[in-house]
């Protein structure tokens, strides 16, 4: 049933390895790319586990993440505006069909822009607190890296989109007139939602070194490299 290439060969191959096994890829594994992130075929291995083993389910296990992203996407509706709701979800499929995918599709891509921008929605039209609005997001920002590598980036993005919109929303926590407390639970929420993607990838790098794996996409970056880029830049345009 595995119909495009790369699902034969990895996305869906790594979710059926993961059920026969009960584990992660492992170093005698015929998978080429065994460093790419398991996200996907992880949460195929918990739906098939609970209602068994077939390339259908996969594909079902994986319109779930499709639609949970839609779903966050609702944010800030109730059913009685139920012409924008289904207004909405009929764009956001129509979305994966302009994009190239469907919901009977193993590739990520998708998945991830799907979860961003659910994250990003969900932060913006939120009328709850920081600290609530972080614990919806936190999952989020932690799966993404062990969907692709790049969710480490898009995990950083949503975190400065989170940083910002609070800002502007509460602008009173900066003033002098608000307690130091406020001001110090505001910088560690910022950490913790900066962290959470970070610690992520790195929990999977780590298990990608213990487990001798060949790195096939490094995302790793540090401010070091950021400003060599420009001096490097600003060297060639000098000669």
């Amino acid at each position: 049933m595995f119909e495009g290439w790369d699902e034969f060969t990895h996305w869906g191959f790594s979710a059926k390895e993961m059920f026969h096994l009960n584990s992660f890829t492992k170093a005698n594994s015929p998978l080429m790319f065994k460093s790419y992130p398991p996200g996907t075929a992880l949460f195929q291995y918990w739906i098939t586990k609970s209602i068994g083993w077939s390339e259908g389910n996969t594909y079902w296990a994986q319109s779930l993440l499709v639609l949970a992203g839609a779903v966050a996407i609702l944010e800030g509706l109730i059913w009685r505006q139920w012409f924008r709701i289904v207004l909405t979800l009929n764009v956001v499929f129509l979305a994966v069909f302009i994009f190239g995918y469907s919901l009977q599709s193993l590739y990520v891509d998708h998945v991830l822009g799907f979860l961003c921008g659910a994250s990003v929605i969900s932060c913006i039209r939120s009328n709850t607190s920081a600290p609530i609005t972080i614990v919806r997001l936190l999952p989020t920002l932690f799966i993404l890296p062990i969907i692709k590598a790049v969710g480490l980036m898009l995990g950083i993005f949503i975190s400065i989109i989170f940083v910002f919109d609070q800002i502007f929303k509460e602008r009173n926590t900066f003033s002098g007139s608000q307690p130091l407390k406020q001001k110090l639970i505001f910088g560690f929420l910022v950490i913790l939602i900066l962290a959470t993607p970070i610690i992520s990838a790195r929990i999977w790098g780590w298990h990608v070194k213990k487990s001798g794996f060949s790195q096939v996409f490094e995302t790793s970056f540090s401010i070091s490299q950021i400003k060599k880029s420009f001096y490097f830049n600003r060297s060639n345009r000098s000669r």
